[in-house]
């Protein structure tokens, strides 16, 4: 602290204006008789306020209670300020957290549309999705479906068109859950994907079997063309 005239004595120097009015402001609303020096000469040199130092003066008597208020008020004000970076780069890790959540931690983001793609046309959405062993156990039933077709029994044939829609729509259903699964990061382990491709194939083969059964039989007309004409006497 620095003694000045009529036993004021200095309390705090500041270049900022606004910060030691502040200052003022509330040492007086605290009971303490602060005033500032320092800017009135500035206005009269014509050079701003924050170009030369202004000072906050209180009476002598009152110098240790302002500078205890002051040490305290600049420590509320650091710790405030600690809170708000802390609450900040909190914020950031947050956002940076959700986006990481966000993304898939797989490598390549897989989309549900080509997946569909893959079913319809070729029954290989589990292949497009990185279920490979899956993949090629319903593409082989496709060609066990295709085979039971060519039979000339109607049941069998019934079946196996069954059977090749029921591996259609297994892959296309499959593969969907299968490319989720893989941009949410999992990976299916190979005697998972048999597993998961002997139930697949069991539940449609068993199910258009059954549906086989049950299906009448197109009826087929005779060719009148084919119908022989009695001879005429």
């Amino acid at each position: 602290m620095t003694c000045v005239s009529d036993r004021h004595v200095i309390v705090h120097r500041s270049f900022d204006p606004i910060q030691i009015e502040h200052l003022a402001e509330i040492l007086r609303d605290a009971g303490i008789a602060a005033r500032v020096q320092g800017n009135a000469s500035a206005a009269l040199v014509g050079v701003g306020g924050n170009t030369l130092e202004a000072v906050l003066a209180v009476p002598e008597n009152q110098a240790g209670e302002a500078t205890d208020f002051l040490e305290a008020y600049f420590a509320a004000e650091s710790d405030d300020a600690a809170a708000r970076s802390d609450e900040a780069g909190s914020d950031v890790v947050d956002d940076d957290d959700d986006e990481d959540e966000d993304q898939a931690p797989g490598e390549v983001q897989l989309s549900s549309l080509l997946a569909a793609g893959c079913s319809l046309i070729l029954a290989c959405g589990h292949v497009y999705a990185r279920s490979y062993v899956t993949g090629l156990m319903l593409f082989a039933a496709q060609f066990w479906a295709a085979w039971l077709t060519v039979s000339w029994e109607w049941t069998t044939v019934a079946t196996g068109a069954m059977f090749l829609t029921l591996i259609k729509i297994a892959d296309l259903v499959g593969g969907l859950v299968a490319v989720r699964a893989y941009n949410r990061g999992a990976r299916r382990s190979i005697p998972l994907q048999v597993a998961i491709g002997a139930v697949l194939i069991a539940g449609a083969l068993g199910l258009a079997s059954l549906l086989g059964r049950v299906m009448p039989e197109p009826e087929i007309e005779d060719d009148p063309s084919s119908v022989p004409v009695p001879a005429a006497y």
